[in-house]
């Protein structure tokens, strides 16, 4: 044998609820902060568009536009979540 079982270092017990409990609200923290970072992004990008982007996409049908707001939700949330990884 390459060691014995008696020369493993010895760990302290854990509460693994509670370390699960913390890494759970940690993602839920990152997922809003994700959703808000994508609101906030799609919010700039219908001020920058001319006219109200979700009243084109919405009310008027446009196939253009639902279009360009689809892109813009796709690549806020790659941006998103490369910038959280």
């Amino acid at each position: 044998m390459l060691f014995r079982l008696e020369s493993l270092p010895r760990y302290p017990s854990h509460d693994y609820n509670r370390i699960h409990l913390h890494t759970v609200l940690v993602v839920v923290a990152w997922a809003l902060v994700g959703a808000v970072l994508l609101v906030a992004g799609v919010k700039l990008i219908d001020l920058i568009t001319p006219g109200k982007l979700e009243d084109h996409v919405f009310k008027d049908q446009n196939i253009a536009a639902a279009v360009v707001y689809g892109c813009a939700l796709i690549a806020l949330a790659i941006i998103i979540a490369s910038a959280m990884h």
